[in-house]
Formats: C-alpha cells, sequence, structure tokens
C-alpha cells in the first residue's frame, strides 16, 4: 500500500519533470534560432547548443515516458 503511493508519486515526479524539460528545450530551441536572448556554447561542455537542447529533449521524452508508464 505504502509502495503503491510512493511509486504513483514517483511516476508523477517523473512526468512533470519530463514535460518541464520538454517545454524547456522547445523555448531553448526557439531562444536559439530566433537570437532573441543570446545563449552560451555549448550548454553541455563539448557538444554544440542544438546538440545539448536535443538532449535536453531525449531526457525529458525519457523522464516523461517512464512517468506516465502504468
Amino acid at each position: 500500500m505504502v509502495n503503491s503511493m510512493l511509486i504513483r508519486r514517483l511516476q508523477r515526479y517523473l512526468l512533470i519533470s519530463g514535460i518541464v524539460l520538454l517545454i524547456a528545450s522547445v523555448v531553448l530551441m526557439v531562444t536559439a534560432m530566433t537570437g532573441l536572448v543570446p545563449l552560451p556554447d555549448p550548454l553541455i561542455a563539448g557538444e554544440s547548443t542544438v546538440h545539448s537542447i536535443a538532449r535536453i529533449a531525449i531526457i525529458g521524452c525519457l523522464l516523461a515516458a517512464v512517468g506516465a508508464m502504468e
């Protein structure tokens, strides 16, 4: 009973975290494309800005997928 409640909370946390990362990656990509705000290059050491944003999006997708599992 307690374990199932903890698992549901963890899944909800993972789902929300994944969605936040996906939204952040979209905002970063739009910002990078429009040049409205200069982004530090690179966001992750040794990668281009686009690869860094893609990595954030992929991690967001994985977290959201695991959080959405039943």
